[in-house]
């Protein structure tokens, strides 16, 4: 973590826009997103745990990680504009 303040503010406000962007994802894309990616869980395992193949879960996933950069961008563009 940076010990500067105003990087440390930066950090925060990006990890906020993050956890926003991600609730506004439909309850299924959340969960693969946070179980992919902040779990660290694979497609095998998400599957094992969906009951899904990991082929089924690697699209999911790529669809889930997709809907959250558009949503991101979105909400990044507001802010900028914003200032």
């Amino acid at each position: 973590m940076a010990d500067d303040p105003s990087q440390r503010l930066q950090l925060d406000e990006e990890q906020r826009t993050l956890l926003d962007a991600l609730d506004l994802l439909p309850d299924e894309q959340k969960g693969l997103v946070l179980l992919h990616y902040f779990q660290g869980l694979t497609y095998r395992e998400i599957g094992e745990l969906t009951g899904a193949n990991a082929n089924t879960v690697k699209v999911k996933v790529h669809r889930a990680r997709r809907a959250l950069k558009k949503l991101l961008t979105g909400m990044l563009k507001e802010q900028v504009e914003g200032i």
